[in-house]
C-alpha cells in the first residue's frame, strides 16, 4: 500500500552537521560506497560554474566557507510509492526536486534509494543559496549578500524555503503530484497529507461514519528508522504526529533565525551606506574648507595689495 512520508530537516554547523558528509551519505560515495546497490538515481542541478562539474564540490565548499552561525542545507526525504516502476518513480522525484528548487534556481543534489524493494524513497538536499547567473568564487558565494552591488557579495538567501507556508505547501504539493503519478500509472492508491485527525473530521462531516470509525482506531507505535529502515512506515502513528509537530516547530524557529540573519545582513547594508555616504560628506566638507582657504587667501592678498597701494 502506497503510504505517505515527507520529513524536512536543517544542516548547520552548530548542529554538528555536514553538508559533505550529507551528500556522501545520499549519494553512497566515500564510507558509504558499500552500499552504493542500494543507490537508484542521483543528479545535482543549478550549481555554480565552479561546482558544475564536480557538484561535490559545492558541499564542501558550504562546510568550509558557510557562516558560522549559517545553514549549510536542507534536506527533503519522501516516500516514494513502490507500486511504481523505477522509471515512474525517477520522473516523480526528479520533477518534484524541480518544483522545490527551480524558482529560485536552489543548488540541489537528488538521490533515490531503492529501500530494499520495499521502502523506494528519495533525499533532496539543497542550498538556500540561489543562483542568480553571477559570477563567484567558492569563497565569495558563501559571504553575505550585497543588494547594493550584487557581483561584490555572496549569493542571495531564499526566504521561501524557511517559512512554515513553504512547509505546508511542500507537504501537500507532494501529495498531489504522487497521486498524478499514480494516477498515471493506472493504480487505484492515493496517499494523503493530512493528519489522522483531520481526516476523521472529514469522513464525519461528510456522514461516512464507517470511515470515521476506521480513522479512529488507536494509532500505531512507529519504532523507528533502526528497525525499519530509514523511513518511517504509516504516517498516522501517533509519534509520526509528534515528529511533524516538532518539525513544524523547528522550522518556524529556523524562519525566526532566517528574519534574524536577514535584518543583521539589511543593518549591515545601511550601515555600509551609511559609511559610504559618511565618507562622501567628508570629502566635501574638506573640499569645501579647502575652497574656503584659497578664497581667504585670495581676500588677503588683496587687501595686502590694497593697503600697499594705500
Amino acid at each position: 500500500m502506497a503510504v505517505y512520508h515527507l520529513k524536512v530537516s536543517v544542516g548547520s554547523r552548530s548542529g554538528g552537521q555536514s553538508a559533505s558528509a550529507k551528500d556522501d551519505y545520499i549519494e553512497r560515495e566515500g564510507r558509504y560506497a558499500k552500499d552504493r546497490e542500494e543507490l537508484e538515481h542521483r543528479e545535482s542541478g543549478n550549481m555554480p560554474e565552479w561546482a558544475e562539474e564536480d557538484p561535490h564540490s559545492y558541499w564542501e565548499a558550504a562546510d568550509a566557507h558557510e557562516r558560522a552561525n549559517g545553514r549549510l542545507y536542507r534536506e527533503v526525504q519522501f516516500a516514494l510509492p513502490k507500486e511504481l516502476s523505477e522509471g515512474q518513480r525517477r520522473e516523480l522525484a526528479c520533477g518534484f526536486a524541480g518544483r522545490l528548487t527551480e524558482g529560485e534556481r536552489l543548488p540541489y543534489t537528488l538521490a533515490i534509494h531503492r529501500g530494499d524493494g520495499e521502502n523506494p524513497h528519495a533525499h533532496l538536499m539543497f542550498s538556500e543559496r540561489s543562483n542568480d547567473g553571477i559570477e563567484r568564487s567558492a569563497e565569495q558565494w558563501f559571504k553575505r549578500y550585497n543588494a547594493g552591488a550584487p557581483e561584490k557579495g555572496g549569493a542571495r538567501k531564499s526566504r521561501g524555503a524557511v517559512s512554515q507556508a513553504w512547509l505546508e505547501d511542500t507537504r501537500e504539493a507532494w501529495a498531489r503530484e504522487a497521486n498524478e503519478a499514480l494516477e498515471r500509472g493506472g493504480r487505484g492508491e492515493r496517499i494523503d497529507h493530512r493528519s489522522l485527525a483531520e481526516r476523521r473530521d472529514e469522513a464525519y462531516q461528510s456522514g461516512d461514519l464507517e470511515r470515521a470509525a476506521e480513522l479512529s482506531r488507536e494509532p500505531g507505535v512507529h519504532l523507528g528508522p533502526q528497525m525499519f529502515g530509514e523511513l518511517p512506515g504509516e504516517q498516522d502513528s501517533f509519534i509520526q504526529e509528534k515528529a511533524e509537530r516538532v518539525e513544524k516547530d523547528n522550522l518556524e524557529l529556523e524562519q525566526e533565525r532566517g528574519d534574524m540573519d536577514q535584518r543583521i545582513e539589511e543593518k549591515a547594508e545601511e550601515i555600509h551606506w551609511i559609511e559610504q555616504e559618511l565618507g562622501r560628506i567628508e570629502r566635501a566638507i574638506r573640499e569645501m574648507a579647502e575652497r574656503i582657504a584659497e578664497r581667504a587667501r585670495e581676500l588677503l592678498d588683496q587687501g595686502r595689495g590694497w593697503e600697499w597701494r594705500r
